[in-house]
């Protein structure tokens, strides 16, 4: 690796570190307590992104940045966590397998743990198994989409000890960003800053009554809590994530939009193709849109896979030429290298206006 994609990466790093330092302090002093959960489903994965990726180049950031002693227990969630990025990408299941284990195994641990726990009929009516989270009536996390999130096992969650054990882990993602660069700052701000508690609303219903009700109609539970969650996953990170517009947080609110927006196209594209189960007219449609967008080309050429490679992995793709890359930079010179000169203003405006219409997309498909 040359000397000038070694300081991308390492500067790379040290962004994300500190836009979760900036995070974690304003959430210690300005955000009210009960933001924290919605906030904590919404982002765990992405810490396990950063944290997954970052810790792969420790002999290449080796008298940079100190590595601390992790546990097995956190780098088994790390691990779980970090796979859900993949979504129907991931290597190791194909679509099929995902949608048996969210059927099979998510949906199912919660359904034995929260319904039919009272022996009066009469309320049964009243017990739910999964928790629907909105901010301003957007769909943003749920119970079930967390559960990815963390990184932990369907029944663990329940489990005695669990909250002591999430806990833990918090403590070591907190000395692991520590080790990147992120400080304590009472005086930082982050999106959760511009968040208002009284628009997070969380709703309790039954999973197999809301599934069955979604995207690809009754036949498809399975297919539809997966969409669900990549509808959550583009609301949070194109109508929450943005509401950070400092420069400083720049570099990440427009990795995590772009690698939100690449997956979730690439997946439905894999879904058009490779579907498990018979999709829909309307559903066809509405993948179809969303496939033709106008601009594309940012997420399915080969520049966009070479920028997905590298904003994932933190390591610079080696076909980029070092003579565009600038550690200054909003963006390192990624965008003007891989898309024809496209500055990061430009660039950032692109990715919003496609996770907008996105947005409405889904927002379409569920409504039909």
């Amino acid at each position: 690796m040359s000397d000038v994609k070694r300081l991308v990466l390492i500067e790379s790093i040290r962004r994300d570190a500190e836009y979760v330092g900036r995070l974690i302090s304003s959430t210690r002093s300005g955000t009210p307590a009960e933001s924290m959960p919605t906030i904590t489903f919404a982002i765990a994965n992405f810490l396990a992104m950063f944290t997954l990726e970052g810790r792969k180049h420790s002999a290449l950031t080796a008298g940079v940045f100190d590595e601390p002693e992790l546990s097995a227990d956190f780098d088994t969630a790390v691990n779980r966590s970090r796979q859900i990025l993949k979504l129907f990408e991931d290597n190791r299941k194909d679509i099929k397998a995902q949608i048996s284990f969210f059927e099979e195994e998510l949906i199912s641990a919660h359904q034995k743990r929260f319904l039919g726990n009272t022996w009066l009929p009469v309320a049964w009516s009243l017990e739910t198994d999964l928790g629907l989270a909105a901010y301003d009536g957007v769909p943003i996390t749920s119970t079930h989409s967390a559960n990815l999130a963390l990184g932990e096992e369907p029944n663990a969650m329940f489990e005695d000890g669990a909250n002591a054990r999430r806990y833990a882990i918090s403590v070591e993602y907190g000395k692991f960003f520590a080790s990147r660069g992120a400080r304590i700052d009472p005086e930082a701000t982050s999106f959760a800053s511009h968040l208002d508690p009284k628009l997070i609303a969380w709703r309790d219903v039954k999973s197999w009554r809301v599934y069955p009700s979604l995207f690809n109609g009754p036949e498809s539970p399975g297919l539809n809590a997966w969409l669900q969650v990549l509808q959550m996953w583009v609301n949070f990170t194109n109508a929450i994530l943005t509401r950070d517009a400092q420069n400083q947080s720049f570099y990440t609110t427009c990795k995590l939009q772009y690698l939100t927006l690449y997956a979730v196209t690439r997946s439905l594209n894999l879904l058009a193709v490779d579907s498990p189960v018979n999709l829909t007219d309307t559903s066809r449609s509405a993948i179809e849109k969303i496939a033709n967008l106008d601009g594309a080309s940012l997420f399915v050429s080969d520049s966009g896979r070479m920028l997905r490679n590298t904003l994932m992995h933190y390591n610079p793709d080696s076909r980029i030429d070092d003579v565009h890359l600038d550690t200054e930079a909003l963006l390192f010179g990624l965008s003007e290298a891989l898309f024809d000169g496209m500055t990061p203003l430009q660039f950032r405006e692109a990715v919003d206006e496609w996770g907008r219409r996105v947005r409405l997309l889904f927002n379409a498909w569920t409504a039909g």
